[in-house]
């Protein structure tokens, strides 16, 4: 039986969680779970990747006191951000994993 639309797009949605969450583990360099300022930071000097200022400020705004970002944040920023770029702009998280990995 093919598969309906909502279950290719579902589909779709977990790729890509898979992959952001992928992506999240990989800047976590002390592997503690969490990104701090620093991590996130480096990766982004890693992959040669600079974030228009708002989404700078929604990573830093969702941090906790401790300067720190959770998976589950880190990826509702993710899908924020992707929501609000136009299809040629969308925000690839394989490809961006990619990059942070050749630049490490």
């Amino acid at each position: 039986m093919c598969a309906g639309p909502e279950e290719e797009q579902q589909s779709e949605e977990e790729v890509a969680r898979a992959r952001l969450t992928n992506l999240f583990y990989a800047m976590d360099s002390d592997l503690n779970g969490m990104l701090d300022v620093e991590e996130f930071r480096a990766a982004m000097r890693a992959a040669k990747r600079e974030l228009p200022g708002d989404v700078v400020a929604k990573v830093l705004e969702a941090m906790d006191v401790h300067g720190r970002l959770t998976l589950d944040q880190f990826i509702a920023i993710a899908e924020v951000c992707a929501g609000r770029l136009n299809t040629s702009q969308q925000f690839n998280p394989g490809s961006f994993e990619h990059e942070l990995q050749s630049g490490y």
